[in-house]
């Protein structure tokens, strides 16, 4: 009996090393499968099924990460002070209010400094965007050993926090830094775009897109992504000729379009081509196209309110919004799209109301989303109230 209990356990922790490897790919599907049958083999096995929640909820799968979480959490005692603090961090993230989870990972992070705790801390830490924390936390991890030396995220997000500081050189820095230690990581070409656009550096922009061109161009960080987001930020820091960037993307994503008319990647970056344009019209259709293809997503109904909201049209904006998270959760992204169309119909008291809360609960990737709230709150960028939410009491 006792041979049959090591054997299980064996195979148990194959599963579960091979399962991490996924995880460490970001192959978030594949490793919840794998711990998950980690776990089965071996259900004193914890550790597993808590790692398999995270790549659940990594995988989008919320609902099957909530209920991998109940499952951790009736076994919380037979956990390590660490694996319970991961625990409690999760359980608190998935009411999404990043707020109350913060404290779990940062405990997480104090009982494991060598563990990837420190990069969650951080991470939660610019969904509350809380750059400067942020970045001091990531640039006392070690990029060389440990988690973060095959993790290319933690240079995106070493990006992301330079990014909201305002210190693009070094947000170009950091995107140069990823994609020579993983040249298969196509977000640091669209991060360096970005920063060399709000440094108002075309020239330079101009040969990152003529190498860029030599890539494949059917991911979803493409050279038409590049396109649109530097189009984005020069708009944002008045630098530049942001129309022509917008009209070089509606070019280079129609004609891959005519190649592969299904690509729902190039249908959301041409989508927000048009937005760039100010042509709502055509941003309603290709974000109409992509919503009829699956099941609704916030960010297509977001973006379909906030384009009504432009057009004067308050109704049908609350409508196409939809309804809000269910019961006992928040949902930043959810209230940063409520305070944008408060700002669009002239309520700046509900706008400021809705961005403050949405910032206290916290915004996932808040790093690209800011941009379309400045733009939104456009009426009220002088607003001490909206400046020190934004960070931007310092700015120029």
């Amino acid at each position: 009996m006792s041979g049959c209990r090591r054997k299980s356990s064996w195979e148990a922790y194959r599963a579960f090393d091979q399962g991490m490897a996924e995880f460490n790919r970001y192959d978030y599907a594949r490793a919840d499968t794998s711990l998950r049958e980690a776990w089965a083999l071996d259900t004193t096995f914890v550790p597993a099924l808590l790692y398999a929640t995270f790549a659940a909820v990594n995988d989008g799968a919320g609902a099957r990460g909530d209920s991998l979480l109940k499952q951790v959490l009736l076994r919380r005692s037979s956990l390590s002070s660490y694996h319970a603090a991961l625990a409690d961090y999760l359980s608190a993230y998935l009411t999404g209010d990043r707020s109350q989870a913060l404290p779990k990972i940062v405990l997480a992070a104090q009982l494991a400094p060598s563990s990837r705790a420190g990069y969650n801390a951080a991470f939660v830490l610019l969904q509350l965007n809380r750059p400067r924390e942020a970045d001091s936390v990531l640039g006392s991890l070690n990029p060389d050993r440990g988690p973060m030396r095959d993790w290319p995220t933690f240079w995106s997000q070493r990006a992301y926090a330079a990014h909201l500081l305002g210190d693009h050189a070094r947000e170009r820095e950091y995107a140069q830094t990823m994609r020579a230690r993983h040249p298969d990581q196509r977000v640091s070409w669209v991060i360096e775009a970005r920063a060399l656009a709000a440094m108002g550096r075309e020239a330079a922009l101009d040969s990152l897109l003529v190498a860029a061109a030599t890539l494949d161009p059917d991911v979803y960080w493409s050279q038409g992504a590049m396109y649109v987001v530097a189009g984005e930020e020069l708009a944002a820091h008045q630098r530049g000729d942001s129309t022509a960037r917008f009209r070089q993307a509606v070019t280079w994503l129609e004609e891959r379009l005519r190649n592969d008319s299904t690509n729902r990647a190039h249908q959301l970056w041409l989508a927000q081509a048009y937005v760039g344009l100010g042509d709502w019209k055509a941003a309603e259709h290709w974000l109409s196209i992509v919503d009829a293809k699956g099941p609704p997503r916030l960010y297509i109904r977001g973006q379909l309110a906030a384009l009504a909201a432009r057009r004067g049209d308050s109704t049908l904006a609350v409508k196409l919004l939809g309804p809000g998270p269910t019961a006992g959760h928040v949902d930043g992204e959810f209230l940063v799209y409520e305070a944008r169309l408060a700002a669009l119909r002239g309520d700046t008291e509900e706008a400021i109301a809705k961005l403050s809360t949405a910032l206290r609960v916290g915004v996932t990737n808040f790093h690209w989303v800011q941009h379309a709230v400045r733009q939104d709150f456009a009426s009220m960028a002088g607003d001490a109230r909206y400046r020190r939410l934004m960070g931007l009491e310092g700015e120029r």
